[in-house]
């Protein structure tokens, strides 16, 4: 949420907040979300697209444990992707890294 926050305060167009709890979108439109979406309910990456075809600008994956982010990946290799809340010491790699 402090990110959504930043981004919103810095004058992002668009913000689209990606989370499997409704009450955590709601919150997140609450703070600047101008699109929630819940891959529990739609298949996040076609979502993101409908909104933004040419894809987002930049993917912040702030959901803490490496293992519980796979919704930024799809969009790694072709936007810039920030890493933002890694709370473990996992290993991990990104295609291209």
């Amino acid at each position: 949420m402090y990110c959504l926050m930043v981004a919103a305060a810095a004058g992002a167009g668009r913000l689209i907040a990606v989370d499997t709890s409704d009450y955590a979108l709601g919150n997140a439109k609450k703070l600047g979300a101008t699109h929630t979406v819940n891959p529990k309910n739609v298949d996040a990456k076609k979502a993101i697209y409908e909104i933004m075809p040419e894809g987002p600008d930049l993917v912040v994956e702030a959901a803490g444990p490496f293992r519980r982010q796979p919704h930024g990946q799809p969009f790694a290799t072709r936007h810039r992707w920030n890493i933002f809340g890694i709370t473990t010491h996992e290993e991990f790699k990104l295609d291209g890294a």
